[in-house]
């Protein structure tokens, strides 16, 4: 099989699956809904999630690469849409707030660098270090909670669906 078949086919595949793995946080966020709150669970994985699928399109975009953009773009409207779900049933407003701020001043900063980075090689290097960083940063976001499982010595707070969904995309 030549080898271009076989770029189809992982790159096929790796949209397909990765889209699933963004999915899952619709089930965190129907267990958010039934309960009314979010109760000890952190929202960092879904603004991690954010940060990582709008990096993830930009480099997509420099590269001219279409499953990449495809699938970041539909990781960043999902993302953002679980943030906000988040949000709305967090008891702490204020601290989600200061984060959700925190993840559009990174966006805008990256869209900076991108728009004024006059080197496309150099723009594609370094944006391409920041989304594995950042593809690193999102596995180990749903870990925010394990202070809490060690205080408490219930793991009730970490989303095992989440979780699951990445050992088995990136393993």
């Amino acid at each position: 099989m030549p080898l271009e078949a076989w770029k189809d086919i992982v790159g096929n595949t790796a949209t397909i699956t990765t889209i699933i793995q963004f999915l899952v946080g619709s089930q965190v966020c129907a267990v958010f809904y039934r309960n009314k709150t979010t109760g000890e669970t952190s929202g960092l994985t879904f603004l991690v999630g954010v940060m990582m699928t709008f990096a993830w399109y930009s480099y997509g975009r420099l590269i001219g690469d279409p499953s990449i953009q495809l699938v970041n773009v539909i990781g960043l409207l999902l993302q953002a849409a679980y943030s906000f779900c988040f949000y709305a049933f967090t008891p702490l407003k204020f601290e989600t707030g200061r984060r959700m701020v925190f993840t559009v001043v990174f966006v805008a900063l990256v869209q900076l660098y991108i728009n004024h980075e006059a080197d496309l090689p150099t723009a594609q290097l370094w944006l391409g270090l920041l989304c594995c960083s950042m593809g690193v940063a999102y596995c180990s976001a749903p870990l925010a909670s394990v202070q809490h499982v060690f205080h408490t010595g219930s793991t009730h707070a970490l989303p095992f669906y989440l979780i699951l969904a990445t050992v088995a995309v990136t393993g």
